[in-house]
């Protein structure tokens, strides 16, 4: 059944086009408000390093690593989701292409509730002294109610659920379960409101093969290499002015309880799978990334100020992923992608050979920013440049060859890639891919 993974994709979704529809919440006034200082869920910074000479810095927010868990009830040939609502996702929809953060009270009628209910993998955040694997048993047990073992829940893959802002450390387990196994309804504990749904193969298939708009976040992917060029890093307060992260506290009333959740402001991005006809290699960029970094040394040892590089090489905030890039330009979304892929990767092609994939969520939790996926098929032809990046980025174009990106997704190695890489090798070999083609 792990099979599943590679036709799946992603972690969390909805879509209009498939025939589900998002239930209508229990959510009855939102509001925003300012982070407070002493926030147990995000702690924002700004860290420091130098790059070949050159001093650097980048907004960064720590959050909770998490787990995942992809459910199979072998008695009804069945996945099992859950569906809740997300103020990230609420807010990432709401100040859509405005640089600032939502402010005071949501109007309702024109941004009614559901538009920030996702369709997600039961999941949860590594908040207590135990194993990941306890957690994740404890979280199917509470969001959709099924008793397991440890020993059946299968490790998938270890990863990082964002490089820009925040890097949280991810692990996703596979479980199968049985009716026999169902103890509870599920639907969560204190003050969650979760929804269990099923949903048949063929009906999972559907949500990925749409490419539509979705709620949820991609699920896992891989990563590796290195880079050795920064010679120090250290950590500082998050200015206030930043233009990159804007922290910030949502408020809304649910099922005549009001809560609250802790939220970031961060850019909407778009993200391009590259296939190199030529050579028939996949063309992908690394970098150091600094939120990746961060979420390594603060897992491994809790705050710090200046880092020891011996102890933490750079190496290991090191990524390959896709081709990609914030939208911060008054210029539409391929146009931007078309700018990426020549910057980055060094080809120059037309707005017309860039094909939209899919729009989904680049994460659920503490922001909603949205990010849409490109498929560009390039020549040598086209090569116009070494790439590289811009300004002061330092980014090696790598080329992968089919079997070599067959590896990549298959090992399920841990890694420092962002989820949308694996998914986008995926989609890749499921629709472009010349063995797919034929």
């Amino acid at each position: 059944m792990l099979k599943l993974l590679g036709s799946l994709g992603r972690s969390c979704c909805s879509s209009a086009k498939s025939g589900f529809k998002i239930q209508p919440s229990c959510i009855s006034r939102i509001w925003f408000g300012p982070m407070p200082k002493d926030s147990n869920w995000i702690k924002p910074g700004r860290l420091h390093y130098i790059e070949n000479e050159v001093e650097k810095q980048v907004d960064i927010i720590k959050t909770i690593d998490g787990v995942v868990v992809l459910l199979y009830n072998k008695s009804r040939e069945k996945l099992i989701f859950v569906r809740q609502f997300r103020g990230a996702v609420y807010q990432g929809i709401h100040s859509a292409g405005s640089p600032d953060m939502s402010k005071g009270e949501a109007d309702l009628e024109k941004f009614p509730p559901e538009m920030g209910v996702t369709l997600e993998l039961c999941g949860g955040a590594v908040d207590k002294a135990k194993s990941v694997v306890e957690i994740a048993k404890e979280e199917v047990l509470e969001e959709c109610g099924y008793e397991v073992p440890t020993e059946s829940l299968q490790h998938v893959y270890d990863y990082r659920s964002g490089i820009g802002t925040s890097s949280s450390a991810m692990t996703l387990f596979y479980c199968e379960v049985c009716d026999a196994q169902r103890v509870s309804e599920g639907g969560g504990v204190d003050t969650e409101e979760i929804q269990v749904l099923e949903m048949s193969l063929e009906e999972s298939r559907k949500l990925v093969q749409t490419g539509a708009i979705t709620n949820g976040g991609p699920s896992c992917l891989l990563g590796l290499l290195c880079m050795e060029n920064v010679s120090k890093i250290w950590l500082g307060p998050l200015p206030q002015d930043s233009p990159y992260v804007k922290p910030f506290r949502l408020y809304y009333v649910q099922n005549g309880v009001e809560k609250n959740w802790d939220l970031l402001k961060v850019h909407d991005s778009v993200a391009i799978i590259l296939y190199n006809t030529s050579r028939e290699k996949l063309v992908l960029v690394r970098q150091f990334r600094p939120a990746v970094y961060h979420g390594i040394i603060s897992s491994a040892k809790g705050t710090f100020d200046e880092v020891d590089l011996k102890e933490f090489p750079p190496a290991i905030g090191v990524t390959l992923e896709l081709c990609a890039g914030i939208v911060d330009k008054n210029k539409s979304w391929v146009e931007i992608a078309q700018e990426e892929v020549v910057e980055e990767c060094g080809y120059d092609v037309p707005v017309e050979r860039i094909e939209e994939v899919m729009v989904y969520r680049s994460g659920v939790g503490s922001s909603g920013a949205k990010q849409t996926m490109y498929y560009c098929e390039v020549t040598d032809a086209d090569k116009a440049t070494g790439g590289g990046g811009v300004d002061d980025e330092i980014i090696e174009v790598v080329e992968l060859s089919l079997e070599e990106a067959k590896r990549m997704i298959q090992q399920g190695a841990v890694n420092n890639s962002p989820p949308s890489c694996l998914m986008g090798l995926m989609w890749f070999f499921a629709n472009r891919a010349p063995c797919a083609k034929a």
